[in-house]
């Protein structure tokens, strides 16, 4: 018989912080988003993660998602499923219309990381029910909301992105810009010309800081 999967047995990295049962009477949108940072922060892959929820949310939420999974077997839902299944029987029923006004509203903040906006646009889509489209929707919104212009204009010459791929991309450029500005070498050029490595890929490209 098939043994619901540990929290143990998912990651051997450190784990940072913890996460607290699900007890039904937080907001179950705040406690997805808490999951999502979680993984962030823990650096827990997308294939670990229906594991991790079903260890975190307690006994009594596992039997209830254990319940509505069948006849399938829990451990063989995606973590989509699973927050669907958690926001049907535990939250309160959301505006469609509404919830994806704020997700297309939803531009990178000035003092917010690419890997934090990625994270709050997924929190912000959980609710907006894009179904098949959902990939595309984050990675429209990702590249949309961008605050670093010529990052937006680097990833509207690639064909055929996901989301991940984006994002992946996005946060090259952003450490990128960020070693070369906080290099000290005396030097204050506008631009460098620039290669980095982007899913085990070498990409050139130009970084313009935009001053005269």
């Amino acid at each position: 018989m098939a043994q619901s999967p540990s929290l143990g047995a998912v990651s051997a990295a450190p784990l940072i912080g913890r996460l607290d049962p699900y007890d039904q009477i937080e907001d179950i949108w705040n406690y997805i988003e808490r999951l999502n940072l979680y993984f962030v922060a823990s650096d827990i892959p997308p294939a670990k993660q229906p594991a991790v929820l079903l260890s975190a949310v307690g006994s009594t939420v596992y039997k209830t998602v254990k319940s509505l999974a069948e006849p399938t077997s829990v451990s063989q839902k995606g973590y989509k499923d699973l927050c669907e299944m958690l926001v049907s029987h535990c939250g309160p029923k959301r505006l469609v219309v509404a919830e994806r006004f704020r997700f297309y509203k939803r531009d990178q903040h000035i003092d917010e990381s690419i890997a934090q906006y990625g994270v709050a646009l997924q929190n912000l889509a959980s609710p907006c029910q894009f179904g098949t489209f959902l990939d595309d929707a984050l990675r429209d919104r990702l590249i949309c909301g961008l605050r670093i212009e010529y990052v937006q204009k680097h990833l509207l010459t690639k064909d055929g992105l996901t989301f991940q791929n984006t994002l992946e991309i996005a946060k090259a450029l952003e450490t990128a810009t960020k070693d070369l500005l906080s290099g000290d070498n005396g030097q204050s050029p506008t631009s460098w010309r620039q290669t980095i490595a982007v899913e085990d890929k070498p990409v050139n490209f130009l970084l313009d800081t935009g001053s005269e």
